[in-house]
């Protein structure tokens, strides 16, 4: 009995200590917005649900934006013929918002090795718990320029869960114990 109580105990610790995690952005709320000329100047708002699909299509001509749970991909779409870049100018670029407050903190944006956009890098990347701004003002582009940034956040354990996942599974295991011993009994 002992051995057996021990073994349940050990795995029973053992599943405990697994991290629960939440959703990152997958069915949750951002606004994305586009930032033009300036910081704080917004010229376009897109309220979206992060799911299946592309959230925001062929926007003015330049590109696309899909959310997933753990990234932003922008395909340009810009017509073959023109290379252009985005105008010099203190802030050309977008930002992504929390919008009702449901998404994990932020901790890391990254760009993702498929981005093509030459000159995007940390630098003209800015996040806090809750926000995203990317500033790719004097970027060069064409129809082929790709951006990817993973994102990671901090993890939370899903609303919802009125018992935390340690003490369910404590109370199941003292269970499954408390048959064990019973079952012993009656075949002695």
């Amino acid at each position: 009995m002992k051995r057996i109580f021990l073994c349940v105990m050990l795995i029973l610790s053992l599943v405990c200590a697994l991290p629960v995690q939440a959703a990152l952005l997958e069915g949750n709320t951002v606004r994305w917005t586009y930032i033009y000329p300036e910081q704080g100047t917004i010229s376009d708002t897109r309220d979206v649900v992060v799911g299946a699909g592309t959230e925001i299509t062929n926007w003015h001509d330049y590109f696309s934006v899909n959310f997933s749970d753990t990234n932003i991909y922008i395909p340009y779409t810009w017509p073959d013929w023109y290379d252009i870049s985005w105008d010099d100018v203190s802030f050309n670029g977008f930002g992504v918002s929390d919008l009702n407050g449901t998404i994990p903190d932020i901790t890391s944006v990254t760009v993702n090795p498929l981005t093509n956009l030459v000159g995007l890098d940390a630098s003209r990347i800015a996040f806090d718990a809750n926000n995203i701004y990317v500033n790719w003002h004097g970027l060069p582009f064409d129809s082929r320029t790709i951006v990817s940034l993973d994102i990671t956040g901090a993890q939370r354990v899903p609303d919802g869960l009125n018992t935390p996942l340690p003490a369910a599974v404590w109370l199941l295991g003292s269970g499954l114990i408390g048959l064990i011993g019973i079952r012993r009994r009656l075949n002695k």
